[in-house]
């Protein structure tokens, strides 16, 4: 089953590779991968907090400013920064996907 494109999978290879020759860090250094960690949290916080606004539990500032397009570019940002996680700690995450998604499937039926 193919999950993510190659187009997809060439692109987080490509930026990966870019953000982190900038910073002379070897793929799956300590650093680099809890740099990812880290990005990913702030990421995760932003999309709670599109989430809140669409409800109304934030201010009216950020609920004026939430809308369908942030909640998506939230949602985008959170799937990049988990692929720039993977990519650089060397993990296959096709094949992680595909276990998870059979796992689920049979948690399901039950």
């Amino acid at each position: 089953m193919t999950l993510l494109s190659d187009t997809l999978k060439a692109w987080v290879t490509k930026q990966e590779s870019i953000i982190w020759q900038t910073q002379k860090k070897e793929r799956g250094d300590a650093s680099h991968l809890l740099a990812y960690t880290v990005k990913l949290g702030e990421e995760v916080g932003e999309l709670a907090e599109q989430v809140l606004a669409r409800f109304g539990y934030q201010r009216k500032s950020k609920i004026m400013a939430a809308g369908d397009d942030e909640l998506a570019d939230e949602c985008a940002d959170v799937i990049i920064v988990s692929l720039f996680l993977a990519e650089a700690a060397g993990i296959d995450i096709e094949k992680a996907l595909e276990r998870k998604m059979e796992k689920l499937e049979i948690r399901n039926r039950e």
